[in-house]
């Protein structure tokens, strides 16, 4: 059978008909956006090409609970996007998502209690992000907890020559090269100074596990200090800082940061923005949002 074929079949078995059936393989055809494709046999299809046609199967007849096993495993990032994105209103417009998956930052945006499971048997049930850190501990030898005690840092207090890159915050503990914090709280990262003042410009670098490049903030000449990135701006999730040489690509310092928090937008950052109507009389400071 055509993937067009297995559309109306499988909609059919879902209790579709008439108006409704039409309506449906148009949207399946516009959302799994497979062309031509749609014409030829399943059995030429990838194993992402089969994936978009089941997913927009799927949700085509509007489902009050959508369970989903690793749907974003496989695909191309467009429709792994779309998916993401579909998802997110879903849950948002009160569904029900049930998602298996390793992906632990889908599970921490998407999700709001995680069941982690091995051999069959129940590990850990609970708010996803805590599930979610219980499982990291497993993998990579735990994350230290944060102390409550402040943790401060002025320029001054930072030596000359000194090598090590820390992120300092009231909620922050670094040991053996990571650190753990919230997101209320203002990333204030301390860069060392460079040992000779004729060192190139270097950078800090945040990246995200997936190799994605958050930022890369360059360091003014051989100076160090502290770097401050305001509390609310990058989103909970997994990030490596690296202390980099450009002219060598050379890494001086790595340090790995676990923001954690109750947010659960997609992304890594928070950008300042407003809504607004052209004829609102209200002042601009009124209409910023988050």
């Amino acid at each position: 059978m055509t993937g067009a074929e297995n559309v109306r079949a499988s909609l059919r078995l879902l209790g579709l008909g008439g108006r409704d059936l039409a309506t449906a393989e148009q949207f399946v055809a516009g959302f799994a956006d497979l062309g031509s494709f749609l014409l030829e046999t399943v059995r030429v299809y990838s194993q992402g090409m089969r994936l978009r046609l089941a997913y927009a199967i799927a949700i085509a007849t509007q489902p009050e609970v959508l369970i989903t096993d690793e749907v974003l495993a496989v695909g191309d990032e467009s429709f792994q996007r779309k998916c993401s994105r579909h998802m997110v209103d879903f849950v948002e417009g009160g569904g029900t998502l049930v998602l298996a998956t390793h992906n632990l930052y889908l599970a921490e945006k998407l999700c709001g209690t995680a069941l982690w499971l091995e051999r069959g048997r129940e590990r850990a049930v609970g708010p996803a992000g805590e599930v979610a850190k219980a499982y990291r501990d497993s993998l990579a030898g735990g994350w230290s907890e944060p102390r409550r005690s402040a943790v401060r840092a002025e320029q001054s207090s930072i030596p000359a020559g000194g090598r090590a890159l820390a992120v300092l915050s009231g909620a922050s503990v670094t040991t053996g090269g990571h650190v753990r914090m919230r997101f209320e709280d203002p990333w204030e990262i301390s860069v060392p100074f460079a040992a000779e003042k004729s060192a190139a410009v270097r950078e800090v670098e945040i990246d995200r596990p997936d190799g994605a490049v958050v930022a890369r903030i360059p360091v003014d000449g051989w100076r160090g200090g502290v770097l401050t990135i305001p509390a609310g701006s990058i989103l909970p999730g997994r990030y490596r800082l690296r202390l980099s040489d450009p002219s060598t690509s050379a890494a001086q310092e790595t340090l790995w940061v676990e923001c954690v928090g109750a947010r659960r937008e997609i992304g890594s950052v928070l950008l300042r923005h407003r809504w607004h109507r052209t004829s609102s009389k209200a002042a601009p400071e009124a209409l910023w949002g988050s």
